[in-house]
């Protein structure tokens, strides 16, 4: 997403070397922080762009779809290529390996909190991708 900003570079607008230098500047200082509790502004920004994203394409979706016709609207295809949402799927819901240092750095930690802060997750994450799916 970000090769059409990085015109400017010349002969180094790639994209192999545009993620790469990302992986190197940005995301493998993030994955050497000894605490995830130092990722909480990161994530706050994360979760800030995501639902920016979601917004953008609920808002251009829903022009389409009133500006359009609706005789070629189609929401439930005859057939559902789930084989190709499946490892996306499938990724966006594997949050488990990080429970147990998220319990270890809550404040006042219980099974109810953490059950809390799993289920209200998985129901924004849910919501994100029905929406995207939806009006996408």
């Amino acid at each position: 997403m970000l090769t059409p900003f990085t015109g400017f570079l010349g002969p180094l607008d790639d994209r192999a070397f545009v993620v790469g230098v990302i992986a190197c500047v940005v995301l493998l200082p993030l994955c050497l922080l000894p605490r995830v509790d130092y990722l909480k502004y990161t994530s706050v920004a994360a979760v800030g762009c995501i639902m920016y994203l979601v917004v953008v394409i609920v808002l251009r979706g829903s022009q389409d779809i009133a500006d359009n016709d609706k005789s070629d609207l189609i929401l439930f295809p005859k057939s559902i290529d789930v084989f190709d949402s499946l490892p996306l799927m499938s990724f966006a819901f594997t949050f488990h390996p990080n429970i147990f240092p998220i319990f270890c750095e809550m404040k006042n930690a219980t099974v109810k909190r953490v059950s809390f802060c799993v289920v209200i997750s998985i129901l924004i994450c849910g919501a994100v991708y029905l929406f995207v799916g939806i009006f996408g």
